[in-house]
């Protein structure tokens, strides 16, 4: 221990005032290939002046629930990339909501609670915003998340992820159902997960009980008090080439 401290001491004046290039272009030396838990964190702190290393809130598996799988990496050769010119400055700042202020959709920002599905959270998301500046405001409906998630089997693999791009193919030829934040009515199918977690300036919710949650099972019908059946509420999309 003692040996350590005053190899990480030693090190201290040399990283005071090194720049991040400089920083990593050095090599790594063998001792601190070797060091866990605090001593790890100590020589962190004392070796470099970017950052401050801290212990983890998350445990070891809460941590790697998080990672995005291997599988996701892959790319699907079939997908087709549309080129586009763009021709016109580009302005130097642009606010979604400035510009549609009567878009309900582009005000809020939606939340997946413990579940991996950003994809078809933000799927829904961008699709309900294109709805409404499409009809100018006249069509203020929510795509439900929800319906993406559990029914579309092709897109993903649920609450464990999933593809954007499948998402909008399932607008298109399946078609989607209306949806809202967790617990609301009025929507065919709302969020199927209460918020949980810190979110930054909001309410706090609590701990999510769980690293990852299951992945709802699709059901073909709306929620008990909606007026409308599950298929004569759908909403398609169309694709411009």
């Amino acid at each position: 221990m003692a040996l350590l401290l005053l190899l990480i001491v030693s090190y201290v004046a040399a990283f005071k005032n090194i720049s991040i290039e400089k920083f990593k272009s050095l090599p790594i030396p063998e001792f601190a290939m070797h060091l866990a838990g605090k001593e790890l964190i100590d020589y962190i702190n004392a070796n470099q002046p970017f950052f401050e290393a801290g212990e983890s809130k998350l445990s070891y598996y809460e941590f790697k629930s998080r990672l995005m799988q291997e599988k996701y990496l892959k790319i699907d050769e079939s997908l087709r990339v549309a080129g586009q010119d763009f021709y016109e400055d580009i302005p130097e700042s642009f606010d979604a909501r400035e510009q549609w202020p009567h878009c309900k959709s582009i005000q809020t920002v939606r939340d997946q609670a413990n579940c991996g599905s950003c994809w078809a959270v933000s799927s829904a998301s961008a699709m309900s915003d294109r709805l409404c500046i499409a009809t100018k405001g006249r069509n203020q409906t929510f795509i439900s998340d929800t319906d993406i998630l559990s029914c579309c089997k092709y897109c993903g693999y649920g609450c464990d992820g999933g593809y954007m791009i499948e998402s909008w193919y399932y607008l298109k030829t399946t078609g989607a159902c209306s949806g809202g934040p967790y617990g609301t009515t009025g929507n065919c199918k709302p969020y199927a997960f209460h918020p949980c977690g810190h979110h930054e300036n909001q309410t706090y919710y609590g701990e999510c009980e769980k690293a990852n949650e299951d992945t709802p099972a699709c059901r073909a019908k709306c929620q008990t008090g909606y007026s409308k059946a599950y298929a004569k509420d759908k909403i398609y999309g169309k694709s411009y080439e």
